[in-house]
């Protein structure tokens, strides 16, 4: 592709190149890697043993989403409520397994009521800061001290992830549950996406994936706000609710996690569109237009430039909510496309390019380094999709730290390598290993309670 673009002469040359990327299959798996980050995707469960789990059927789902260019208004969507969708399908419901991927304990003598709060805690904190930019978590215990979120606002939008019929703890090695078998009618059907020609070889075979599922018990479980956040200190009782000091929700809309994403891209939403293309510039240019690319808050960054921000937000609004063309818009522009070159007198004025008045420069994320490394070896097999491998570690690297005595079992490079959830320690200090969620993997797992982190 390198040698064609040089040789080519034409004034369509580097939109040749544009194209071709986005058309790649390679498109979907380097997206992945964004959005997996962000919905804390994980191979293990975390906590004590940290055993593994099924989650790679909803990763190979959100490989295939991008490369579909599925909107991006319908993509969340399925991923807050396939479940509920009136025409839901097993894809649907797979695309809701987003919602299952905070961690859980498989530890004997827990308390099962305090770690199910947890679980929907995780839900609602992922919720604001994913999709609003907003750090909920601040309001679990009283309200927010800088942002106009009450400690009721929060409740009002747990209660959404509050009417799933789970349990705190779950026995090891089973799926927790709510969760549907795929089957090989499956994979020659709806799902016919997966890679799972190596877990699934027969009739009788089946794999089981959490999703997300509300109770069909009369009047479901409910919401109360927690004092000081403890899960079994009830205060006054909330409705599901979202908070209004961004947008009053429409009573028309459902009570349910399907009005929750119709709220989310309601038109007079504030904040959906923008911390989105915040998070695609982020992605292109190496930091975002407002830095703090998961505080919109008053404790977050201003935005550099937000004129184009609120332009950006409503190109992608009014565009169908559609993701490439959100990325060509900003890869053909004169900004990206600026040397990164830069004189002495516009480095003292602008050290930090937060004014983009060059381009930007930054280092590769270390899974694209060893992708690098394994396709200049010859190594690189590009499969998409399927069960994580375990590659080659150092001998007695997880022992201390798991009970998956095969974590160091080489494997082969013919696949993903699985994300796990602990942190090493060195003097004191936690070195938070940022998850590397496509394909050539490195391990990743959850980060201990309370523990410094520093990246």
């Amino acid at each position: 592709m390198v040698e064609a673009f040089l040789n080519d002469d034409s004034p369509e040359a580097y939109d040749k190149v544009v194209n071709t990327l986005l058309a790649s299959p390679a498109f979907g798996e380097r997206w992945a890697v964004y959005w997996l980050d962000l919905a804390r995707y994980s191979d293990t469960h975390g906590f004590q043993d940290d055993l593994p789990r099924v989650m790679w059927p909803w990763r190979d789902w959100v490989i295939k989403a991008f490369n579909e260019n599925m909107p991006y208004d319908r993509f969340v969507t399925w991923q807050l409520a396939g479940d509920l969708l009136p025409d839901a399908t097993k894809e649907t419901l797979l695309a809701s397994a987003f919602n299952r991927n905070h961690k859980i304990t498989q530890e004997g003598g827990v308390i099962d009521e305090e770690y199910r709060v947890e679980y929907v805690a995780d839900r609602t904190n992922t919720f604001g800061k994913a999709f609003l930019g907003i750090t909920m978590e601040c309001a679990r215990c009283h309200d927010h001290k800088y942002d106009p979120i009450t400690q009721r606002d929060y409740y009002s939008t747990f209660a959404f992830f509050n009417k799933v019929p789970e349990l705190g703890f779950v026995p090891n090695l089973q799926t927790p549950k709510p969760y549907i078998p795929i089957a090989q009618a499956d994979l020659q059907g709806v799902l016919k996406f997966l890679n799972a020609k190596e877990v699934i070889k027969t009739e009788k075979d089946t794999l089981l994936q959490m999703v997300m599922q509300d109770s069909t018990e009369k009047g479901g479980r409910k919401a109360y706000i927690l004092n000081r956040g403890q899960y079994d200190q009830h205060k006054e009782e909330v409705a599901a609710g979202l908070p209004a000091q961004i947008l009053p929700f429409d009573t028309t809309h459902p009570r349910n996690r399907l009005g929750m994403a119709a709220w989310l891209f309601d038109a007079r939403n504030p904040l959906t569109a923008r911390v989105t293309v915040n998070r695609l510039w982020q992605e292109i240019f190496g930091r975002g237009i407002v830095a703090t690319s998961d505080n919109f808050g008053l404790q977050g960054a201003l935005p550099t430039h937000p004129e184009l921000l609120d332009w950006l937000a409503c190109e992608l609004r009014d565009g169908q909510w559609d993701i490439k063309k959100m990325l060509r818009l900003m890869v053909t522009s004169a900004t990206y496309r600026q040397s990164s070159a830069a004189d002495q007198q516009l480095l003292e004025k602008d050290p930090e390019n937060r004014w983009f008045a060059r381009g930007a420069r930054y280092r590769l994320n270390y899974e694209f380094i060893r992708d690098n490394a394994l396709s200049v070896s010859g190594l690189l097999v590009n499969e998409i999709g399927g069960p994580s491998v375990k590659p080659y570690q150092p001998p007695g690297l997880w022992e201390e730290i798991s009970a998956d005595k095969t974590a160091n079992d080489f494997r082969g490079e013919n696949a993903y390598v699985p994300i796990r959830r602990p942190q090493k320690f060195i003097a004191g200090v936690c070195i938070r290993i940022t998850a590397a969620p496509y394909r050539r993997r490195l391990p990743f797992r959850s980060m201990p309670p309370h523990a410094t982190c520093a990246k």
